[in-house]
């Protein structure tokens, strides 16, 4: 694959990770919704909606692979590697 592919395909997979994340905070309540506002704000660069385990049980829920531009998804992030993205199964907490 040449650079321009590589670079076309990270594009695409973070607008498609960028549109999974819009769905997940539509799909959220007041209360969900003020405590994600909280931590983002008190985590900083620090918190990270794609580990979080709210989200996590939301793709979990929808079936949805994730799929990262870098080609590695989070350490410890309870994903099983397949092809198309890696899939959270059995997150615990």
């Amino acid at each position: 694959m040449n650079n321009e592919s590589l670079m076309n395909n990270n594009e695409s997979l973070m607008n498609d990770n960028e549109s999974l994340i819009n769905e997940f905070l539509a799909s959220l309540n007041d209360k969900e919704l003020i405590a994600y506002n909280i931590a983002k704000s008190h985590l900083g660069t620090l918190f990270s909606l794609d580990k979080s385990n709210a989200y996590l049980d939301w793709l979990n829920k929808h079936n949805t692979p994730i799929t990262y531009a870098s080609g590695g998804g989070p350490s410890g992030s309870g994903g099983s590697s397949g092809s198309g993205g890696t899939y959270v199964s059995n997150v615990t907490k």
